[in-house]
């Protein structure tokens, strides 16, 4: 577990940085940018987010079982270069589409012909993404998160100078912002085949981009199913309240996911974490610590996105924006319940059963149509971030179900349910009180958020267990008095 802790601290501190430059925009660019331009950019993140895993072949799924069934080093990188060399080919059929249809889609989807252009910088950043994904894994893989982490951060203070010049002073508008983030995600892509080649350039094999399609290719109507739980939302938000709400509600979505600096960079280090277990006969009461510690620890996050979304956001971004406050805590809370999800796929990965993620992505998708259609028209902008929580809170008791009939997996997860159940309560209740409770001014909205969180900080540290709990002292102990050591034992 301290290998998993290790690699997510390196991917958290990265991922924050990584955020941290984000945020310092944002009162720049919705000055700058208006409501219906952040509408489209929307639209156009929903359209690449279905273009990359279907162009990527459900790679990002089967490259972790193929890539572990090689023994030594070699032959997993022969496996890493056969899925570029075939997603080369991949993302050239990408490109040529988009100039066949480019038109039609500016049309159909993006309020006319004047968007041409941020369609075909956008399916371009799509392509540079496509490639460069088992390049990333790869590094996951082989635990190189300080490699992963530098690259990231470097393409990505790249694209903030190149997107304030673009917007601020080239008066470059949506289009010189979406083409600062090709440029970034291009210097990214360059950066980790710098690395990979550094290594030498192993030859790609037939056989093994068989396998990776193969069993890649049933995992494609998975991604589907997950593009209509993520974006569905903001489709029927868009249809029912215009781009401005959808414009809106992306700037909200942008703190909100804060959390997921935290979280992506847990789920990066989980997957290669649990895969290096898949003979260990004690994995199943590994990844239950791993889980209550996940929920207990990050849940207390979610709180806080609650508490601090008013007061944050209202001080920050432009006037028009303001009502964004309203879908902080519920975005920040489908995060932790979306990563949630990967907590349960062992069984999945274990069998090399990947499709039964799919069957159960269908089901939740199916689900989530009419939670969105309702809630959205009931609540609007709120009920967008309700119905994304609401939908993957639904997948994972899918998830969870599925698992416990499917008694022929290698391995049973269990949970600590009454304690999971009694701090979800808790925190409930708390996120609760924030959302409703707002007092007027920004000193008592502040002092609430602080009494809020600290009260959901009490909890947390409650559902710890008794050996948790004494880590955590002995731990702050250290912090506090660094000058005094621990007697040796004699």
């Amino acid at each position: 577990m301290g290998k998993l802790a290790r690699n997510a601290a390196i991917y958290g501190l990265g991922g924050a940085i990584n955020k941290l430059i984000g945020f310092l925009l944002l009162p720049l660019f919705t000055h700058l940018i208006t409501p219906r331009e952040y509408g489209i950019a929307a639209l156009l993140q929903m359209i690449s987010f279905v273009v990359v895993p279907v162009f990527s072949f459900g790679f990002s799924a089967s490259l972790a079982p193929v890539y572990y069934r090689e023994a030594g080093l070699a032959g997993r990188r022969r496996v890493v270069m056969s899925a570029v060399t075939f997603l080369l080919a991949s993302t050239v059929a990408l490109l040529l589409l988009s100039v066949l249809l480019a038109d039609t889609i500016a049309a159909a989807w993006l309020g006319g012909a004047g968007s041409r252009t941020y369609f075909l910088i956008s399916m371009s950043t799509a392509a540079a993404m496509v490639v460069a994904s088992p390049l990333s894994l790869y590094l996951q893989f082989e635990n190189r998160a300080r490699a992963f982490v530098i690259i990231s951060m470097g393409s990505t203070l790249l694209t903030a100078l190149l997107s304030i010049a673009a917007v601020a002073w080239w008066k470059l508008g949506l289009e010189g912002w979406l083409g600062a983030i090709l440029v970034g995600q291009l210097v990214n892509l360059a950066g980790l085949v710098v690395v990979f080649v550094g290594g030498g350039v192993p030859r790609p094999g037939p056989s093994y981009m068989r396998q990776l399609v193969l069993m890649g290719l049933p995992f494609v109507p998975s991604f589907a199913m997950l593009w209509v739980i993520q974006q569905g939302n903001r489709i029927a938000l868009e249809n029912t309240h215009g781009l401005g709400q959808l414009g809106i509600y992306s700037v909200g979505s942008s703190f909100g996911m804060a959390i997921g600096i935290i979280l992506v960079a847990f789920q990066r280090a989980w997957l290669p974490f649990f895969m290096e277990h898949r003979d260990d006969p004690g994995a199943a009461g590994l990844f239950s610590k791993v889980t209550n510690r996940y929920c207990i620890g990050f849940g207390l996050l979610v709180v806080a996105a609650f508490a601090f979304a008013a007061p944050v956001v209202q001080t920050i971004v432009a006037a028009e924006f303001r009502d964004a406050y309203l879908v902080v805590g519920t975005v920040a809370l489908s995060q932790l319940l979306m990563i949630a999800s990967s907590l349960l796929t062992p069984p999945q990965y274990f069998s090399e059963k990947l499709y039964h993620i799919t069957i159960i992505q269908v089901i939740g998708a199916c689900v989530s149509v009419p939670v969105n259609y309702y809630l959205i028209r009931a609540l609007g902008l709120p009920g967008a971030g309700l119905a994304l929580a609401t939908c993957y809170g639904l997948l994972g008791l899918i998830h969870l179900l599925w698992n416990r009939i499917h008694t022929s997996y290698p391995i049973r997860l269990a949970f600590d349910r009454p304690r999971l159940l009694l701090v979800g309560a808790a925190y409930t209740a708390l996120s609760a009180v924030a959302f409703f409770h707002r007092p007027e001014g920004l000193a008592w909205q502040l002092l609430s958020a602080v009494s809020i969180s600290a009260a959901a900080a009490m909890c947390a540290f409650v559902a710890l267990g008794r050996e948790e709990r004494g880590r955590f002292v002995s731990v702050m102990n250290r912090m506090c008095r660094p000058g005094v050591s621990r007697p040796r034992p004699s």
